[in-house]
């Protein structure tokens, strides 16, 4: 079987009014003019607390209004990359 090529990045959603902006997973297959996938990861991260070299959280920071450590952030991110790729190299 062969794999599927695809490209997959972790993105800030901007939004207004919002201090903190969402985390989506950002999935591209498919060639060049073929689908683009979105997923919500489920926590909200403060641009200036974020490293978009390392599609990461920088260490020891929390993020708005709950104060959500980045080592959660950064595990639940780390379990939404592992699963898009079970689920790519299932299909």
């Amino acid at each position: 079987m062969l794999p599927i090529r695809r490209t997959c990045h972790f993105l800030l959603n901007k939004q207004k009014g919002w201090k903190a902006l969402q985390v989506r997973y950002r999935i591209r297959y498919g060639g060049g003019s073929g689908y683009i996938t979105s997923v919500y990861v489920g926590y909200r991260v403060e641009p200036d607390k974020w490293s978009a070299e390392s599609e990461r959280c920088m260490k020891n920071t929390t993020h708005g209004d709950r104060r959500t450590p980045a080592a959660m952030i950064n595990r639940a991110l780390q379990y939404t990359e592992e699963a898009i790729e079970s689920a790519f190299n299932y299909f």
